[in-house]
């Protein structure tokens, strides 16, 4: 994987290089991969690489001659690409706490819950007569207590 140091090198190296496009250029000479820089004139420079060789050298000098575009193509999308993990790395930060903040008052809550449920359970077995079973000896509270422990009935 690249690291930053690595990436701002290549951005310098694009920044510093002569201007494109280049070209591949066949020259009659017995040179093989030799890039040469000229003016036409003007303060740009031109780069001409020329390949007289066989194999793969003609590919190594289309190769060569595209990296003045492609490698700034390059460059971008990994700027691109990188500005798109940054917010999303910050986003996934502020799920996360707010999730873990979350998922504390969901634990608070449980346990509050618990409480309740207990308490109300007290409530029902405080309020249940020696007549149990006798129709219509269930007080208010006792009601009350059973209903907001969803109907479940007293043990």
């Amino acid at each position: 994987m690249m690291n930053q140091e690595q990436f701002n090198a290549i951005k310098e190296r694009v920044a510093k290089a002569t201007q494109g496009p280049w070209e591949v250029a066949y020259d009659t000479d017995d040179r093989e991969h030799v890039v040469d820089i000229w003016f036409d004139g003007e303060d740009n420079g031109h780069a001409k690489i020329h390949d007289n060789s066989f194999g793969n050298a003609p590919d190594n000098a289309k190769f060569i001659s595209h990296a003045r575009e492609d490698v700034p193509a390059l460059v971008s999308e990994v700027e691109r690409l990188q500005k798109l993990l940054d917010i999303e790395e910050r986003n996934s930060s502020d799920h996360l706490k707010a999730s873990t903040g979350l998922f504390k008052k969901v634990e608070i809550l449980n346990s509050e819950n618990s409480k309740f449920r207990k308490a109300l359970e007290e409530i029902m077995e405080d309020q249940a007569p020696i007549m149990e079973g006798t129709e219509g000896w269930e007080t208010r509270s006792y009601e009350i207590a059973r209903k907001a422990l969803g109907g479940e009935a007293h043990e």
